[in-house]
C-alpha cells in the first residue's frame, strides 16, 4: 500500500512527479487511476491510498503549518535508522509530536542538528546555496525535497541548531514556510523565491 497527501489545483496536480513515485504509480493501470481521479476531482487537499489498482481518496482539512509558525524540536522518532522512509499513514510514530499551531522539528538524538519536521522536510542554505540534511540522516522521504533537488543544485550537510541557521520548512500542501525557532533565521528572500518557483513550476496532470 502507498500513501501520499497532495494539493490538487486547477491546473493539476502540485508535485504530481513526486507523488505518482510515491504512489508507485509512473505508469499503466495504476496512473490511470490516479488520472481518472484527478480529472474529475474538486480542488483542494486530498489524501490518497493505492493498494494494487485499488484507489481510496479522502479530503483532508487545510495544513496546520501557516507563515512564521512557532517551533519547537524534538528528538527524532525514527532514533538511529541510517535511511529515509516512505510516507506513513496514520496512525504513526509522528502522531504524538504533532501540536496545533506548532512545528516540531525532529532532530539528531543530541538535539544540535535537524533532520525533518512532523509534516514537513527542512530546507537551509550557505552561501547562497540550498542545503538539506544528508540522505543517510533519517526521516521521511520529502517530494517537496525532491522535486528542489531535481532542479537545482544543492548542499548535503548536517544543518545545526542554535547557531543562527537559516531554516525554513517544505511541505507538499503549502510549498515553502517561514517559521520561528530559537537560534534560526529566515531564508534569504531569494532563495524563498526560487523554492516557490521551482515548486509552482511541478503543477502537471497524472
Amino acid at each position: 500500500m502507498n500513501y501520499t497527501v497532495l494539493r490538487l489545483t486547477v491546473d493539476g496536480v502540485l508535485l504530481c512527479k513526486g507523488h505518482l513515485q510515491r504512489l508507485d504509480a509512473v505508469d499503466g493501470a495504476r496512473r490511470a487511476s490516479v488520472a481518472a481521479w484527478a480529472r474529475s476531482a474538486t480542488p483542494g487537499i486530498w489524501a490518497l491510498r493505492l493498494d494494487g489498482e485499488i484507489l481510496t481518496v479522502h479530503p483532508r482539512a487545510a495544513s496546520h503549518l501557516h507563515e512564521q509558525i512557532a517551533g519547537r524540536t524534538h528528538p527524532s522518532p525514527l532514533g538511529a535508522m541510517d535511511m529515509q522512509i516512505a510516507k506513513p499513514p496514520g496512525p504513526s510514530v509522528y502522531d504524538a509530536l504533532r501540536t496545533p499551531n506548532v512545528a516540531t522539528v525532529l532532530t539528531s538524538p543530541d538535539g544540535t542538528h535537524a533532520w525533518e519536521a512532523c509534516t514537513a522536510a527542512v530546507v537551509s542554505c550557505r552561501g547562497g546555496r540550498i542545503q538539506f540534511p544528508p540522505y543517510g540522516h533519517p526521516r521521511v522521504r520529502s517530494v517537496t525535497e525532491c522535486a528542489v533537488r531535481d532542479a537545482l543544485p544543492v548542499l548535503d550537510a548536517p544543518v545545526q541548531l542554535y547557531v543562527g541557521t537559516p531554516l525554513a520548512l517544505l511541505n507538499a500542501v503549502v510549498g515553502v514556510c517561514a517559521l520561528r525557532l530559537e537560534g534560526c533565521t529566515d531564508l534569504p528572500k531569494t532563495v524563498r523565491q526560487t523554492l516557490r518557483e521551482v515548486i509552482d513550476a511541478t503543477i502537471a496532470w497524472p
